[in-house]
């Protein structure tokens, strides 16, 4: 493998991240979440009845911006094969991802259920792009 950032698996590698995102966030994990930050299905339904089309583009273009940074790290340090990839992912999620998410736990007394909800889904999400540039 030879990468390169400017490929086309970044448009993939983010749509099936959001995509991703939307199963974590609905059937995987959706009641938990909700019930983890107080959210009933009244509420639900109100941003639902809004539309919910933008929020999805958001969620897309954010996900560009993991995955074309992923893949500059990638790039920049000669990533070759999945266990060098991955490894960076990780490291990034333990070193930076984790913390970060537990930032909103510790000082603003978040439920700490949220922790594993949302570090998980970014733990799955670097490991879901990881796959997809090495064998893409």
């Amino acid at each position: 493998m030879s990468p390169r950032i400017w490929e086309l698996d970044l448009i993939p590698a983010a749509l099936l991240n959001t995509l991703m995102g939307a199963f974590w966030y609905g059937p995987l994990w959706g009641e938990l979440y909700q019930k983890a930050v107080h959210m009933s299905s009244a509420d639900l339904e109100k941003i639902k009845a809004k539309g919910i089309s933008h929020l999805f583009l958001l969620e897309f273009l954010g996900n560009m911006l993991f995955v074309t940074f992923y893949k500059a790290l990638i790039v920049h340090f000669r990533l070759v094969n999945l266990e060098q990839i991955i490894g960076i992912g990780v490291a990034i999620w333990l070193g930076f991802i984790v913390p970060a998410q537990m930032s909103p736990i510790i000082w603003e007394g978040k439920n700490k259920t949220l922790l594993f909800i949302a570090a998980g889904h970014k733990l799955v999400s670097i490991l879901l792009v990881g796959h997809i540039f090495c064998f893409i």
